[in-house]
Parts: C-alpha cells; sequence; structure tokens
C-alpha cells in the first residue's frame, strides 16, 4: 500500500546519493488498488503511483497492471492502446517503463505495447521472463533487442531475462 511504500521511501533516505542514483525505477511498488466499488483501472493505479512517485522521487514501471489491463480488455490492443494514451496524454510523469511478460501477453500483443510505449507514450518497454525454458528466454531476449530499436528517445533499460540461473537445468531437458 501507499504507507509501506513511503516507509520503503524513508528507509532509502539514509543511502548514500550515488547509490540512489542507480534506481532506475521500482516494478509496481503498489498492491492492485480498488475504487469504491471494489473496481480495478489503470487511471486508479496510475494515479496512486504517481502520488507514490510525488512523494519519494523514485520513478515506477508498470508491470502487473499491463496483465491486469489485458485481462480487461480482453487482451484487445486497441482498447488497451486508447486505456493507455488516456492514462498518459500528459505524458509518463513517473513512469519509467511498462514490463511485458511475453509468456503472459503473447509475443504479438507485447510487441504492439513496446512499440506504443516507446514511440507514442514516450515510456520505455522492458521485456521479462517468467521462469520460461532457455529457449523461451533467447526469445524474450531478441523482443527486447527488437524492442531497443523502435527510434524514441526514451532510455533503454536492461531486460529481465536472468530467471534462467534460478534454475537447476534448462525446462525442456528431458
Amino acid at each position: 500500500n501507499e504507507i509501506q511504500t513511503l516507509e520503503f521511501a524513508s528507509a532509502l533516505e539514509g543511502l548514500d546519493v550515488r547509490a540512489m542514483d542507480k534506481v532506475e525505477f521500482i516494478e509496481e511498488p503498489l498492491q492492485k488498488v480498488h475504487d469504491e466499488g471494489g473496481n480495478w483501472s489503470l487511471a486508479g493505479q496510475v494515479g496512486a503511483l504517481e502520488r507514490s512517485y510525488l512523494r519519494t522521487a523514485i520513478s515506477y514501471a508498470l508491470d502487473e497492471s499491463i496483465a491486469d489491463l489485458a485481462k480487461k480488455h480482453d487482451w484487445c490492443f486497441e482498447s488497451m492502446r486508447d486505456d493507455l494514451k488516456e492514462v498518459f496524454r500528459q505524458g509518463p510523469r513517473g513512469c519509467a517503463a511498462i514490463v511485458l511478460k511475453p509468456a503472459l501477453l503473447g509475443v504479438e500483443l507485447s510487441a504492439r505495447l513496446a512499440w506504443l510505449a516507446r514511440s507514442q507514450l514516450e515510456i520505455g518497454a522492458v521485456y521479462s521472463s517468467s521462469f520460461d525454458s532457455g529457449l523461451g528466454l533467447a526469445y524474450t531476449a531478441f523482443l527486447g533487442h527488437l524492442a531497443d530499436q523502435v527510434t524514441s528517445s526514451v532510455r533503454s533499460y536492461a531486460h529481465g531475462v536472468g530467471t534462467f540461473m534460478m534454475l537447476g537445468a534448462d525446462t525442456l531437458t528431458p
């Protein structure tokens, strides 16, 4: 919640400024935000993230919210695009990137969202894995490289394909 995020930020205050300069963003630092009726919306989630950003000056990346948005719009890119463009119509403010997981979103939707983020929203696109096989990780790294080639003034970030080290062996190994 927002209080925990503020507590986390205050714990960081004692760190050396050089260490804080290395924090590019925090992936979705808040729990899912619901309105009074119990409904989730991207606008409500980003509003809470923006309040956190204004208090802490720590940029964020949309992670779980991208999957939530896909579910809300039944994986329809056009509906997702419209929602994202509306929420970020005044610019990205504290949002540094969106996190794309092709294993959850699909390859085509992930690629279209990466292009939208970098070319129209001025937000970075970070590809990430979900304990994929070596083949899946290689493909995710390839997609990340392609996303970084989209002409944009937006900074490119490291992609999250380091989960292979967490596995004892490739999941495709018989």
